[in-house]
């Protein structure tokens, strides 16, 4: 899932010159269901065609290896590279554009060509959408609404109190109905103020609950790359795909999903630094700096390290 924002960028910049076709070989038997599968692209708000490749043929006949595995085929329908594993943008971009330059000296690039036609898929309107988190404080609810790009505050009945970004997706800091998040997931809260991961804007930001202005902690809205990363001020270091929080004192805690790593934010300076994991994707228990984790989704304030996510780019179906 981590590929999708870069997908969806390649997308929107190359238009129909680029078609991407997604192949969902499943690792579990609950994602062989085609309908589990249309809910996890209404989700994900993938807007390409995705073929449920149930028994394995399409990644068997292409020498699937590794989740996920990006096949470049060329205007002629031939298979002209591969790559195992996530690929960043800033390696993504250049190969697809040298490729789509040489397809256009050779003569061969047709924007033209008939589009694929998509099922319709018709999502009836809900208050909420995919909502990813909730966090309970005393008297309220507090939910991750996270396709619809904001967080909601609800009585303990329900019912809706009051909403914290506009609902267009983005990064932008001010009054509530003016800031922006985008696939916002967990929430941690102390006093008067709480805490989001804004993972897709690959940052922490805060809300005053008394005044309703949002603010960014840490992240430049840029994805980290790579895993080296020693930290630094919070405003000035890119994190990635932070997708929970752990408060504990003056310490809050990040499950660092994109890098499989534990970081923390020190609430007093700003500074953010890795706390437990490589960065290494894997399963490896030992002291905090040298443990594997494989995309971390849940600290705890205390001692004890997350819960384990479940491997990505391993091998085998």
């Amino acid at each position: 899932m981590h590929t999708f924002p870069q997908l969806r960028t390649i997308e929107r910049k190359y238009g129909d010159r680029v078609i991407v076709i997604g192949v969902h070989s499943p690792k579990f038997p609950a994602e062989r269901e085609t309908a589990n599968l249309r809910e996890a692209v209404l989700r994900y708000r993938i807007e390409h065609p995705v073929v449920n490749d149930r028994d394995f043929a399409v990644w068997n006949q292409f020498g699937g290896r590794a989740w996920p595995t990006l096949m470049f085929v060329d205007p002629q329908g031939r298979v002209i590279g591969k790559h195992e594993g996530e690929l960043p943008f800033e390696q993504f971009d250049p190969l697809v554009g040298g490729m789509l330059k040489e397809f256009e000296e050779r003569g061969i690039l047709d924007p033209s060509a008939a589009a694929i036609a998509l099922e319709q898929i018709q999502e009836p309107a809900h208050t909420l959408k995919f909502p990813g988190k909730v966090l309970a404080a005393k008297e309220a609810l507090y939910i991750a609404d996270t396709n619809h790009h904001r967080i909601v505050q609800a009585a303990l009945d329900g019912s809706i109190q009051k909403t914290y970004g506009s609902g267009d997706p983005g990064l932008l800091d001010g009054p509530a109905g003016q800031a922006a998040f985008q696939q916002p997931q967990g929430m941690a809260m102390s006093g008067t103020t709480l805490y989001v991961a804004d993972t897709e804007n690959h940052a922490i930001r805060s809300i005053d609950m008394e005044s309703g202005a949002v603010t960014t902690l840490a992240g430049t809205g840029e994805q980290a790359q790579g895993a080296a990363a020693p930290g630094g001020p919070g405003r000035a270091t890119a994190l990635s795909s932070p997708w929970d929080l752990a408060l504990a004192g003056r310490l809050l805690y990040i499950a660092m999903a994109g890098t499989h790593q534990v970081w923390s934010l020190d609430l007093d300076t700003g500074a953010v630094a890795p706390f437990a994991g490589t960065g290494r994707e894997g399963l490896l228990d030992g002291p905090a700096a040298e443990a594997w984790f494989a995309q971390a989704q849940r600290p705890c304030a205390g001692r004890r390290l997350p819960l384990r996510g479940r491997l990505r780019g391993e091998r085998g179906p």
